[in-house]
């Protein structure tokens, strides 16, 4: 079975940290102004760049959204790029999803790859945090494809994340190898490797259905306990996983060492498939669901702020 996501507390805290790094390493490359800025840019342009970068490296959002999107709105080309994506950024740190929407989702087709990266890595992240994870893993795994180093190595991996929160246990592996690939800090190096080992393939097993409802889910249980037992497969088994819409039950029987194995009996069960088997490490736990992460506020209250990209990585 696909090993549980992180505590959801250390999980969000490594989604944030994911996010703060996403706009860092674009203030560091603009303040180059080798990349994001034209040679003749104006000194207004780059005093505009620097405020609003300066104010998001601070963490001071509302200052940032504010001035970068005021620069999105007047400057051209590749500085209204920059300035509309920190300007997305700081709406999505402040929980402004619409306007987070309104920035970002127009720059995930951007010529340039780490504006495109960045951008789909923003949106990645608040699906992420709304447990959207099948639209999370598409706009995550597209950034980790973009961008390069440890910032492509984050953006695959908070993608293998999401795949696994939803069952997609072969391509959360892939993306976990494909950060690996991309990492240099060996630290996040080392984390990766962890949470790779925790995925290592467990062989097959009879999956008799997936459903939003633990009722329908134990009557298939129950239904299908006595051609288990004739077989001598064991209890059918249920466990939860997230899903878009909710929690979902997932019923599956047997472990097999070969697909040949399995399939020969998923023909005793009807509709069933074959599914591969991720047994979590030793000491680890099972799938569970992950909780909702939206945070609530009291009346008066400053919004509490979204995810941000560090250049930490918490993985437990």
């Amino acid at each position: 079975m696909f090993s549980r996501m992180p505590r959801t507390h250390d999980r969000r805290r490594s989604i944030a940290r994911f996010a703060r790094a996403v706009a860092l390493a674009l203030a560091a490359a603009g303040c180059s102004g080798a990349k994001h800025e034209s040679p003749g840019a104006p000194p207004s342009v780059r005093a505009a760049r620097d405020g609003y970068m300066r104010e998001y490296e601070l963490g001071r959002y509302p200052s940032a959204y504010e001035q970068a999107s005021q620069a999105a709105a007047t400057d051209e080309g590749a500085a209204r790029d920059q300035a509309a994506l920190i300007a997305g950024l700081s709406a999505q740190a402040l929980k402004r999803e619409s306007d987070a929407r309104r920035w970002l989702a127009p720059l995930t087709t951007n010529s340039d790859r780490e504006i495109a990266g960045r951008a789909s890595a923003g949106l990645g992240l608040l699906e992420q945090e709304k447990g959207n994870h099948a639209r999370a893993a598409e706009l995550l795994a597209s950034a980790g494809s973009r961008l390069d180093g440890d910032d492509g190595a984050r953006a695959a991996y908070h993608a293998g994340e999401s795949m696994g929160a939803i069952g997609q246990a072969n391509s959360a592996r892939l993306q976990y190898e494909a950060a690996l690939a991309k990492v240099t800090d060996p630290r996040l190096r080392t984390q990766i490797q962890r949470r790779l080992d925790k995925v290592k393939p467990g062989g097959f097993t009879v999956q008799l259905g997936a459903f939003s409802s633990r009722a329908n889910a134990e009557k298939s249980v129950r239904s299908a306990a006595a051609t288990a037992a004739r077989l001598n497969l064991g209890q059918p088994t249920i466990s939860e996983r997230p899903g878009v819409r909710g929690t979902v039950y997932v019923v599956q029987v047997g472990r097999f060492a070969t697909r040949d194995q399995a399939a020969q009996a998923r023909t005793s069960f009807g509709g069933a498939t074959v599914t591969p088997v991720f047994a979590p490490s030793p000491g680890s736990a099972g799938p569970r669901s992950v909780i909702d992460a939206t945070p609530s506020t009291s009346s008066g209250a400053p919004p509490r702020q979204g995810p941000t990209l560090d250049s930490a990585l918490t993985v437990r």
